[in-house]
């Protein structure tokens, strides 16, 4: 399968499982050097754009963005379903770590095959900061949006949230954008959690996108009673700025910045 022409959710999903099955450890270069074609996403940004009319851009930073992890990566080969016992199936499971295993799931478009992060994801990401009224109030301040009486007013504040995620706003889909076909945009990396009963280190591998990545973030939105479109376009991509998007943004992974002029 070439690697320009490779749909990376089958490979992730399906081929993958070849490689455990014939191999004593998993290659996962080829994951790494998976190199998307530029008109998958040219395809996909043109379908986002017959709906969007608001988007911006942003870079992923160091070390990447992990998107996806809750998803199940879990088709185990026919031999962990042969063992008759918990210890036995305990042992395979051990096996299949020691062949480097990616054990969590990772967001794939299913026809073209791209990293993608949902619009209910990147919508739930936006609306979670109102549970922080002071960080809202200062955000809408940086922008130029200022709310009356803004520590004391909890229903225009209350009325805000509702008119920005449950008015006629649309969080579509975020893609990356290829610039050439020979652009990678995957890497593998590791997460060491607690150590075991052992005192052995629980490495885990997972698949990311890298740094340097850019995403288009797409929105369908309109002029509202108490806020424009445009400030809402501003305030959207100053929280994807400040928090991140995607898995473990604690520890520093899912986040952006602007592009360079």
């Amino acid at each position: 399968m070439s690697k320009l022409n490779v749909n990376m959710h089958y490979y992730f999903y399906v081929d993958y499982y070849n490689s455990i099955e014939n191999s004593s450890l998993v290659n996962h270069k080829y994951l790494s050097n998976v190199k998307p074609k530029k008109a998958s996403s040219i395809c996909l940004c043109s379908n986002v754009d017959k709906i969007a009319n608001e988007s911006f851009e942003l870079q992923v930073l160091y070390p990447g963005l992990l998107l996806g992890m809750g998803y199940e990566h879990s088709k185990l080969p026919k031999e962990y379903f042969d063992c008759k016992n918990k210890m036995e199936k305990e042992e395979e499971k051990k096996e299949l770590k020691n062949k480097n295993f990616i054990e969590s799931g990772f967001s794939f478009d299913y026809v073209s095959g791209l990293p993608y992060l949902p619009g209910s994801s990147l919508k739930g990401v936006l609306r979670s900061v109102f549970i922080n009224k002071a960080y809202v109030i200062n955000t809408l301040k940086g922008i130029g949006f200022v709310l009356d009486n803004d520590n004391d007013n909890d229903k225009e504040y209350e009325s805000l949230e509702l008119e920005l995620f449950e008015n006629k706003e649309v969080f579509l889909d975020s893609y990356p954008i290829i610039k050439k076909d020979s652009e990678s945009i995957l890497a593998v990396d590791y997460i060491v959690h607690h150590q075991d009963e052992f005192g052995n280190n629980n490495v885990n591998t997972i698949l990311k996108v890298k740094s340097g990545v850019i995403f288009r973030f797409n929105f369908r939105l309109t002029d509202g009673k108490l806020i424009s479109k445009d400030k809402k376009l501003k305030f959207f991509k100053q929280i994807i700025l400040d928090m991140g998007v995607g898995a473990r943004t604690n520890v520093g992974f899912g986040k952006f910045q602007e592009l360079s002029k």
